[in-house]
């Protein structure tokens, strides 16, 4: 196909995922932070120049008290990749998670590393803490975990709407989620800073009426 319509079809597809992940990647810092965003700024290129593709997003969100998350997605790279890499480095420790599966063997030395022999295996995910050189699993994925997922937040979608509260993955955060969505592809555009009204937290709002 031509080098134009080519780079509409990428654009569009690519679009869709990029969306996707910052989603994903803005769920999980909220989720880190415990609250939503203040502001988002955002860059993008295509790779090459007078390309219009989504092909590498650096989206930079300020979370209140000065804290900071960064996601980047960059479609280009052909080194190898994992559908999620998640790092927060906090004051005494750096918290890492793998997700799409590893089967990896070391041994010997490297430097930020303790020198040994280390076994990591995960089918699907992996959560490890570090500490200076040491290192300590927190959590690995199921087999299946997309299934065990799905059923869990169904189980407390139910008991939610029994207890009259707000459920798991609810409407609002939802909507959250699509504003820094929306707020980092204007961000790009503009090449500016966007500030984000940010709604009430949840154990701020009133519960559902019995």
């Amino acid at each position: 196909m031509s080098g134009t319509n080519w780079s509409r079809r990428a654009s569009f597809g690519a679009c869709r995922e990029t969306a996707r992940l910052t989603g994903h990647g803005s769920a999980a810092s909220a989720s880190i932070y415990g609250t939503t965003p203040e502001a988002v700024y955002a860059r993008r290129s295509g790779g090459l120049e007078g390309r219009e593709a989504d092909a590498i997003h650096l989206v930079t969100l300020e979370f209140p008290h000065g804290r900071l998350a960064q996601i980047t997605i960059d479609r280009l790279c052909k080194a190898g990749t994992r559908y999620l890499e998640l790092r927060a480095d906090c004051e005494r420790a750096s918290i890492r998670a793998s997700l799409g599966g590893r089967a990896s063997l070391y041994a010997g030395k490297k430097r930020a590393h303790r020198a040994g022999v280390r076994l990591e295996f995960a089918s699907e995910g992996l959560a490890w803490e570090e500490r200076g050189l040491a290192r300590r699993r927190l959590a690995r994925n199921p087999r299946k975990s997309a299934e065990r997922g799905t059923a869990t937040l169904l189980d407390g979608l139910i008991d939610a709407v029994q207890a009259r509260r707000e459920p798991p993955s609810s409407g609002r955060e939802a909507r959250e989620g699509l504003a820094v969505i929306e707020a980092a592809y204007r961000s790009a555009a503009k090449g500016e800073r966007v500030l984000l009204n940010r709604p009430p937290a949840a154990d701020q709002m009133a519960r559902l009426p019995t």
